[in-house]
């Protein structure tokens, strides 16, 4: 019998899978034995099968529940563990089961590497594992190319996806960032906006409730200026009508006294005897109601007092005339009358001027 690379012990209810594998091994050059005559079909293990087993470098089991439940392929993996070395056994898995819980398994297939079609790929991994066991270079099909460069193309286009979806996304993310920049900065300006016509209504308000406080103190003020005038007004009144009456006497009195005056002057041959009559009584007559008019400047607030040295001074001098003309016509003499007058004017004034020497340091002292 010939040499063969690879022994493949299998269940023909996997055909679809061991004919998957029996391509890839043909484009790898491995030689390999496959009973697809179902030499196995009698009831002992054939010859045959042993001396395939035999002449075959490694037996590769195609483990699946079918291998499982087969006694051929249990046979065929019994007889290669107990006629070849560990090594060369490999045991690919197709299906989702665990060689080791099978029982009868775990005792052959401990300590040996296990392959599944999952994580192994057929035209990958499994060949490439079988031509290093022979020593054999292993090509990569046209196909697994095709399909790597396939793959590199998708991910490459998916790559590209991904990143313009995620440029589309940050460009998204930033444009609403923006927007909510430019509404918090709109919100900002309408609220500065809102908060200056806030402050220019206060001071508006502001300026309106002074104004309307400042009519009410100037009202306020005025009615108290009315009130202090109608008070004053009042106080008035009564000095006011007591000045009227000694106005009146006044002239009553300067009447009488001129016709006296005259008629006195005329009698005596003297002009200073009717002039005395005249001058005395009127300049008297007159200092009362300039009382008067003293108090009601006073009433007012008007600080007169220098008005009653003048006051004064008319009162001495109406007193010192007729004096001065009696000492004249005693002693038959103008100038001892004149001396008398002069004096008591020299008097009067001196009087006058202290007074008022007192008044203006008084006032400056208050000031």
């Amino acid at each position: 019998m010939s040499k063969f690379d690879v022994f493949i012990s299998y269940s023909r209810r996997d055909t679809a899978v061991v004919d998957k594998i029996c391509n890839a091994l043909s484009k790898q050059n491995v030689t390999f034995f496959i009973d697809k005559k179902g030499l196995a079909g009698g009831g002992e293990f054939p010859a045959e099968l042993e001396e395939a087993i035999d002449n075959s470098h490694l037996v590769l089991f195609i483990a699946s529940q079918n291998s499982y439940k087969s006694k051929y392929t249990r046979g065929e993996v019994s007889y290669a563990y107990n006629t070849k070395d560990k090594g060369n056994i490999i045991p690919y898995v197709i299906d989702n089961s665990n060689l080791l819980d099978i029982k009868g398994m775990k005792l052959i297939f401990t300590n040996i590497n296990i392959r599944n079609i999952n994580e192994h790929p057929i035209e990958i991994t499994l060949m490439k594992d079988i031509c290093d066991l022979l020593g054999k270079s292993y090509e990569e099909p046209d196909t697994i190319v095709e399909e790597i460069e396939k793959k590199n193309k998708d991910i490459l286009a998916e790559f590209k996806r991904i990143q313009t979806e995620e440029e589309q996304r940050i460009q998204e993310e930033i444009k609403k960032q923006k927007e909510k920049q430019e509404e918090l900065l709109r919100k900002i300006e309408e609220e500065k906006i809102a908060e200056l016509r806030r402050i220019e209504e206060i001071s508006k308000d502001k300026e309106r409730w002074e104004e309307e406080e400042r009519k009410i103190r100037e009202e306020e003020k005025n009615k108290i200026i009315e009130e202090q005038k109608a008070i004053i007004e009042a106080k008035k009144m009564p000095l006011k009508k007591k000045q009227d009456k000694c106005y009146f006497i006044a002239i009553v009195t300067i009447t009488l006294t001129f016709i006296i005056g005259i008629w006195l002057g005329i009698k005596c041959h003297s002009f200073w005897i009717g002039f005395t009559i005249f001058f005395s009584p009127s300049m008297l007559s007159l200092v009362i109601p300039d009382y008067y008019d003293y108090k009601l400047k006073e009433i007012e607030g008007i600080n007169n007092k220098d008005h009653i040295s003048g006051a004064f001074c008319v009162a001495v001098t109406a007193l010192a005339l007729p004096i001065a003309v009696w000492r004249g016509l005693s002693n038959e003499s103008f100038w001892d009358g004149a001396v008398v007058f002069f004096w008591s004017l020299a008097f009067c004034g001196l009087v006058a001027y202290i007074y008022d020497q007192i008044f203006k340091s008084k006032k400056s002292n208050d000031a």
